[in-house]
Parts: structure tokens; sequence; C-alpha cells
């Protein structure tokens, strides 16, 4: 049964001012071309409204950022001074060049009281060893019960105070074993070729959390950092090709293909929580063909070219849209009022 007269043409009335408010967009759009204005800045910043994100839909336009693909960083050990940096911020450097070195003093000290004390523990052990020897000997001698038990006690003893000994030994091997290859891993390379982007000296106990001290960004190597909202990320696909343009100058483009989609995590806003939107935004990543031209921290936009990708509006089943909003479920009050 259907609503009441004046109910179905209110809301008859509101989707048509909103179907006509989308067609205009959808026009503005195809009439545009690939021209990129300050509204498609303004729809794909982070607090998009409703209209602004029918505009990204229909265009399958999406904000993103030049970033570095490939990294290569090293911590700092809390528990090691560093004694000299080899490098600067910009330097060039190819895997196994050295970066810094960390202070050997302390550790070249406490080796050679490691050493020491594993010879004396060494020394102890080899006495001990012959004392049991003994006593297992006067206890074969022994004739008398009470001379057979007093033996077999420090016996005893005797053998737990040589498995410590052994287990002292073993740890302390264990030890001089770290501060070896401490002494050897004194000076740190770089693990690939590329470029020296940063060196934090406070990155021991930072608080954005990272305790990379020197970071090394692989030369030539530049992806797209795209955001999706989640109402159209289903609309991406990993392998679907995109043109990516120049927010400055739309006559700049390049192409590439999104190499993955991160739905796992979401995207947090610059205070270091998550939007207060109910929806959330996901970062997707795109392999771009040709670099030239690109520099990393540039603003671009990307739009999705793939056949397989499929907008908001074109998704949509107008009649069916219509058909739930005019006349929907009657409930058993409505139609009795019929």
């Amino acid at each position: 049964m259907l609503k009441k007269e004046p109910e179905v043409k209110y809301k008859m009335l509101k989707r048509i001012i909103i179907l006509l408010s989308v067609l205009t967009t959808a026009l503005a759009v195809s009439g545009c071309g690939d021209e990129v204005s300050d509204t498609a800045s303004t729809a794909e910043s982070s607090n998009m409204d409703s209209s602004e994100y029918t505009y990204i839909a229909v265009s399958n336009k999406y904000p993103g950022i030049i970033e570095n693909a490939e990294s290569w960083s090293v911590n700092n050990d809390s528990d090691r001074t560093v004694k000299e940096v080899f490098v600067n911020v910009g330097d060039d450097v190819k895997a196994g060049d050295e970066l810094f070195s960390y202070d050997t003093e302390k550790a070249e000290s406490d080796l050679e009281q490691a050493r020491i004390d594993l010879e004396k523990m060494s020394s102890e052990l080899a006495n001990m060893n012959k004392t049991l020897t003994t006593l297992n000997t006067a206890y074969s001698k022994a004739t008398k019960t009470e001379d057979k038990q007093s033996y077999e006690l420090q016996i005893q003893d005797q053998q737990l105070e040589i498995k410590q000994k052994e287990y002292d030994i073993k740890s302390k091997q264990l030890t001089i074993s770290k501060l070896e290859a401490t002494l050897n891993d004194s000076v740190v390379v770089s693990q690939i070729d590329g470029v020296v982007s940063s060196i934090n000296n406070s990155a021991s106990g930072s608080s954005s959390g990272d305790d990379s001290f020197i970071t090394v960004m692989k030369e030539g190597s530049i992806r797209v950092r795209g955001t999706v909202n989640e109402m159209y990320v289903s609309s991406l696909n990993e392998g679907d090709s995109v043109n990516i343009y120049s927010r400055i100058d739309n006559e700049l483009t390049w192409t590439g293909r999104i190499s993955s989609i991160d739905t796992e995590n979401p995207v947090k806003n610059d205070s270091g929580g998550y939007s207060e939107d109910t929806t959330s935004n996901y970062y997707f990543y795109v392999d771009v063909d040709e670099t030239e031209g690109l520099m990393i921290g540039q603003h671009v936009y990307i739009e999705d070219t793939s056949e397989t990708s499929e907008s908001v509006y074109g998704s949509v089943d107008l009649d069916e849209l219509y058909q739930d909003e005019l006349y929907g479920e009657v409930s058993e009050e409505e139609e009795g009022a019929g």
C-alpha cells in the first residue's frame, strides 16, 4: 500500500532535487574533461561533504602524494654510544659504505675483563674436578659405613658445585661472544644504494615512535600514495591502470598501476588519532611507469582508468533507489490507516 499523497510528493521532490544535483555534477565532470578545479581540490580533502564525495565517485579521482617506494634504516643502539657519523643528509651512498661508528672503548675493556674471568673460572673448574677425583678415591677405599656416607655427601656437593661452575663458564663465554660481535659491528654500513634522507640524533626515545637513526632512500624508487574513502575503496583493484595529474598543471600527466590497497590500517589524522567522521579513509599505492618530472612530496590527483573501476553513480540502480525512497515498505500502522 502506498504512503499518503503529501508524503509521496515531498519524497519525490526531495529525490528530484538530489538527482538534479548529481546529474549537474556528472555533466560538469564530463564537460571539463581532465581539468582539475579548486572545487575538485577541496573535494579531495579529508573533510568532504556528501556532494564532494559524489564528485570524486563520479570522476574516479583521488588525492595522492609522491613518496619513496623503498628505503632502509638503522636504529641507534641505546646501550652504545655513537662515536662518529661519516655521512650527511643528501649524500649518495653505495651498499657497504660506512655510515657511522660506535665508541668501542668500554666494550674493549669489558672484553678484556671477561677473558680474565673466564681463565680464572676454568682454573677453578679444573681444581674442583681434581677434588672430586680425590673424594671418589677416598670413598672407594673407605671401610666404615659412616665414612662412606660422609664421602658420598661431599661428592654430591662437589658435583653440584662443578655443574654451577660449568654453567657460569658457558654464560661468560656467551658474554665474550657478544662483546666480540659488538666490536666487529662497531662500524655500521649501508645495505642499499641510495641517498641519505635523514639523520635523527634524537631518535632514541623519540615521542614519534620512530627509532631510525639514519635512513637511506633508494634512488629512483618513486611511488604514489593515494587516499580513498571506505565508501569507494571497493571500486579500486590491484592492477588497475591509472592516470596521475599534477595539481599545479593538469597538462602534466603520468601513468601507472595500483600495486596495493591497505584496508587494514585506517588513516590517522594530524593529531595522531582517527578522523571524527563516521567513515574511514585508507591508503592505496601506485607504481609509476615513468617518474620524470615527479618530486618527493609533490601532491597529485589519481584517476582510475581501468575498465574494472566503477563509479558510485554508475553502480546505483536509480529506479530501485527511487522506488525504495518513494514507496518503501509500509508499516502495519500505515496500512491500517489507509
